[in-house]
């Protein structure tokens, strides 16, 4: 990564830390019995539930993010891609209905603690929209660009629900990007996905 490139990072996630969660010291470490490598160039993200920016969203637990490289770069083929991770009291699968509505909270949080000095978001461009199959799910959520554009942002997402059994905590695997499923990007967001390990 560059050097222009690494700062515009820096400065985006410290806009991100400083926008949702104030001062804070190095991210908490993954709950007991949970394994998630960080792939090369890759940058890892943790939370505690309940997020500062989200804090409607009423799961317990830990948010554990792996940014794909130039996350933040709208020329890029990554722009806007990651997998992210919930792992919360949830003790059966989570529905397609509350997920749906989850992420809009998530989402909409997230464009108003980081972008609303710089922009206007319509409060109606947020949604999402998930097809189950078993306990997991596919679909689509419409947000913004809080961080480099403001603008409208549709993320294809996919949804892989484990439970771990050794933390007594679900998982909540989601893979999210713009790109269309079946390319380069999605090849690597859900291998990714996959090696996420919880006993």
């Amino acid at each position: 990564m560059g050097s222009t490139r690494r700062l515009t990072f820096a400065v985006s996630t410290l806009l991100f830390l400083g926008a949702c969660h104030g001062a804070r010291a190095e991210p908490p470490p993954a709950p007991g019995g949970v394994k998630w490598p960080v792939p090369a160039q890759w940058r890892r993200e943790a939370f505690a539930f309940p997020l500062d920016f989200a804090p409607d969203i009423a799961y317990r637990g830990t948010e554990e993010i792996r940014f794909m490289p130039d996350f933040f770069d709208p020329k890029a083929t990554t722009y806007w891609s990651y997998a992210f991770a919930w792992i919360v009291d949830a003790h059966v699968p989570i529905d397609s209905a509350s997920l749906e509505r989850d992420l809009v909270r998530y989402f909409k949080g997230l464009s108003h603690a980081v972008g609303d000095e710089k922009y206007h978001f319509d409060p109606n461009g947020f949604r999402a929209s998930l097809t189950a199959s078993g306990d997991d799910a596919e679909g689509t959520v419409d947000t913004f660009d809080p961080f480099t554009t403001g603008r409208a942002l549709t993320l294809n997402v996919v949804i892989r629900q484990r439970w771990c059994a050794a933390a007594g905590l679900r998982a909540v695997v989601i893979a999210a990007s713009p790109r269309p499923k079946g390319d380069a990007t999605w090849r690597a967001l859900e291998a990714a996905q996959s090696a996420f390990e919880c006993r």
